[in-house]
């Protein structure tokens, strides 16, 4: 893995305040009307990696990268340098606002 050092404490922004009015993060249940506990993994490096091979759509629901896209991503990540990552936990789905 890249460099790796403890990540700042304290509440984690998304999307950071320069970028609000640009990008957005909706999460959905991966099992309709129940409440489910999820986790997504963030990454943060100095320099960019490339993931241009994930098939992201633009204002459409994204399920998440499959595992061939998941090999490339681990690849992607084991040439890079001076990263670091946290999993971020949640629950989702009814009475979560």
């Amino acid at each position: 893995m890249g460099t790796r050092g403890p990540l700042p404490s304290g509440n984690f922004r998304f999307p950071p305040l320069p970028l609000a009015g640009d990008v957005q993060l909706v999460f959905y249940p991966l099992k309709d009307d129940e409440l489910c506990h999820e986790s997504i993994k963030v990454i943060a490096a100095r320099k960019p990696i490339d993931f241009s091979f994930l098939p992201i759509p633009e204002d459409q629901v994204y399920a998440g990268a499959r595992g061939g896209d998941m090999k490339k991503v681990l690849e992607a990540l084991r040439a890079a340098t001076d990263w670091n990552e946290t999993v971020l936990s949640y629950w989702v789905g009814p009475g979560c606002e």
